[in-house]
């Protein structure tokens, strides 16, 4: 569980009014925890109940924040910065109770996500049974390593530039079902609409957003899946698992390499269950069913590895939309800056120098060995640009 403490502190000038004790009692929480320093530990002892009808005033975000806080009432918890939440207090709800064992869990993702090995490292009583490996060699999982957060798809021409990469791929399949994996809507996004109008037949599309990625037969017949970014949490909600798991608050915080395990665990996991709810669940003999993936994000790591590891036997592949999938190496990096100048940022010329600046080639000699390949001249000419003396333009442009 995590809680941002700037959504809490909104929430007394909604309460007072209807009932002065809860906003008093949040008002004291709050003031506590202004005291507290980052990455300290703190056990809030305090009471908070408000009735149904006062908690109704509240917005969606607001009642969120409230469950939050009450569920972790007298738990221990750590506070930690996010530069885009600014504080928030991270910790726990209620550990499983004693009575719980003995329990058989059946968790595919039990090999892949990093919060089963926290409870073993802290001593929890587990005893991991032979595993049932699936063999995902009818599967082809194919990534385009492009960053496509929320933050990302914000900005207009990254938006246009993997919305256009995704429906390229779509429409190279036109009888095919879609299984489209995505983040969900906030407000008056738009971001499913824009790519079903660039998709022939959209009704052949399936959606699903993560959150709701888990246990549903419902696709099991689709053959095609479409992830159109990676599900990434806060280091406070990375580190809220950890305590979860392990049932204990880190002194000082998680650091780096922990979280970045948990992190890496759990973008396995979502990948395993998204995509699996497609065809590749069906299969006989422990070998899966055939299907195929396109994966747009990164991880922050080795994101082909990691794709391996959750999918042993995949064919894992580079996908570069957009006619470069046959270049490599710098060739790759110029071809993707001079498309996102061309096509996302909408540029008429594009100076070679801005272009090796932008790739971080030290000299010209450099640029013009990649330039002059002919591979790279005919990814060019597929993309109806040509080079000058000192820029490459489109070609139909004097």
């Amino acid at each position: 569980m995590t809680v941002r403490l700037d959504m809490l502190k909104g929430i007394p000038a909604v309460l007072r009014p209807l009932d002065p004790k809860a906003a008093q009692g949040l008002d004291a929480i709050t003031a506590a925890l202004e005291s507290v320093e980052t990455r300290q530990s703190v056990t809030l002892s305090h009471q908070l109940s408000a009735c149904p009808s006062t908690l109704a005033a509240l917005s969606g975000a607001q009642k969120r924040e409230w469950d939050g806080l009450v569920s972790i009432l007298g738990r221990e918890a750590i506070i930690l910065r996010d530069n885009r939440m600014g504080r928030v207090l991270a910790s726990a709800t209620a550990p499983l109770p004693a009575d719980f064992q003995p329990a058989l869990v059946l968790d595919a993702s039990g090999r892949v996500r990093e919060t089963y090995r926290a409870m073993e490292e802290t001593g929890a009583p587990i005893r991991r049974l032979p595993g049932a490996g699936r063999n995902y060699s009818r599967l082809t999982v194919r990534h385009w390593d492009r960053a496509s957060s929320r933050s990302a798809l914000n900005v207009p021409e990254t938006r246009r530039e993997i919305l256009e990469g995704a429906a390229s791929v779509i429409n190279a399949a036109p009888a095919e079902e879609w299984l489209i994996i995505h983040h969900q809507a906030r407000g008056a996004d738009t971001v499913l609409d824009e790519l079903k109008a660039q998709v022939a037949n959209p009704e052949r599309l399936h959606f699903v957003n993560w959150g709701r990625h888990n246990a549903t037969n419902a696709y099991r017949h689709v053959r095609k899946v479409m992830v159109l970014s990676l599900w990434h949490l806060t280091d406070a909600a990375y580190t809220a698992h950890h305590i979860a798991a392990s049932g204990r608050v880190p002194s000082q915080g998680l650091d780096r390499e922990t979280i970045s395990r948990i992190a890496a665990g759990e973008h396995r996991h979502n990948l395993l269950q998204a995509i699996c709810r497609a065809n590749v669940r069906n299969g006989a003999d422990g070998v899966c069913g055939d299907c195929e993936a396109y994966v747009i994000g990164k991880t922050g790591k080795d994101t082909k590895a990691l794709l391996a590891e959750t999918f042993p036997g995949a064919a894992i592949k580079d996908w570069r939309p957009f006619g470069a999938g046959e270049l490599t190496g710098r060739s790759l990096d110029v071809a993707e800056e001079i498309r996102r100048r061309f096509v996302a940022g909408g540029a008429e010329r594009v100076r070679k120098i801005d272009i090796r600046k932008a790739v971080g080639m030290g000299t010209a000699p450099e640029l013009a060995q990649v330039l002059t390949r002919p591979a790279f001249k005919a990814w060019l000419a597929g993309e109806g640009l040509v080079l000058g003396t000192k820029e490459v333009r489109r070609a139909d442009r004097v």
